[in-house]
């Protein structure tokens, strides 16, 4: 995964459909789904760094948790 212009980039597994976006201010959204299983992440970048929050949900179950990030 990758961050450019505001937007997040994924050049993984094609089955795997990732978007998100990045405003100036630093809040992150982000989608992935693959079939019928996915997950939405919301969250803050700053500096070098940054953490936020996903929730996921499949055909049988739901989970959630945390993220944390850094630029490398």
């Amino acid at each position: 995964m990758s961050v450019a212009d505001g937007k997040v980039r994924y050049q993984g597994d094609a089955s795997v459909n990732m978007s998100g976006t990045i405003t100036p201010a630093g809040a992150v959204k982000v989608d992935i789904r693959l079939g019928d299983k996915g997950a939405n992440g919301t969250g803050r970048l700053s500096g070098n760094a940054g953490r936020g929050t996903w929730r996921g949900t499949g055909p049988n179950a739901s989970c959630a948790g945390r993220w944390e990030a850094e630029r490398r």
